[in-house]
């Protein structure tokens, strides 16, 4: 009762924020906890750039051997009114064995938020995937934490379906307005 419970209060919660069907048709089953510098995400809570500047700390049930995809998007590009260039990826690491993100294959190495001055709150989400075996991403490009191309316009949805990933079986969200940690981050990514 008390997973349903929590599965129902996650949906809500993506579904008032209109995560769902912004992104995804349907909210994930299970909560993706995450933490920045000792403050625990909850879906929909405010998290400033620069708390979240470096990598979170993200932890998941792990039930088998297997292999995971994480991805971090911003839905809000350039702004929630018009996100003609939704989804910007901030992070996307595949073959995360278990639960161990650094032994993943980073494709898209993390930045922060970097939501533009005067335009409101942004939705950063967090989705991971089970892969259904380990995949081989070799044709697709690296992107390092100076490099905007190649960000721009990525879609999720699209990735998963390329590598046979299913849906999403765990994802959090915050949302992130701008303050100075923003500049930081346009300026090392050459915005």
């Amino acid at each position: 009762m008390t997973q349903v419970l929590c599965a129902a209060s996650l949906k809500a919660e993506w579904t008032s924020k209109e995560v769902v069907p912004d992104v995804i048709d349907d909210a994930p089953p299970d909560k993706l906890e995450i933490e920045y510098s000792g403050t625990s995400v909850k879906e929909g809570c405010t998290v400033t750039p620069k708390e979240a500047k470096d990598p979170p700390s993200i932890c998941w049930e792990v039930k088998d051997k297997t292999f995971y995809t994480l991805c971090m998007i911003d839905l809000d590009v350039p702004c929630r009114n018009n996100p003609v260039s939704r989804e910007l990826c901030h992070w996307l690491v595949v073959n995360i064995p278990e639960e161990n993100i650094e032994d993943g294959d980073t494709l898209v190495e993390y930045i922060g938020p970097a939501p533009p001055k005067g335009n409101g709150f942004h939705r950063f989400v967090f989705l991971l995937y089970k892969q259904p075996d380990e995949i081989d991403c070799s044709g697709e490009r690296t992107i390092s934490n100076t490099c905007a191309e190649g960000r721009l316009a990525f879609c999720i949805t699209s990735f998963a379906k390329k590598y046979k990933l299913g849906e999403p079986i765990r994802g959090n969200f915050f949302q992130a307005e701008y303050d100075s940690q923003v500049r930081v981050v346009r300026q090392q990514m050459g915005f």
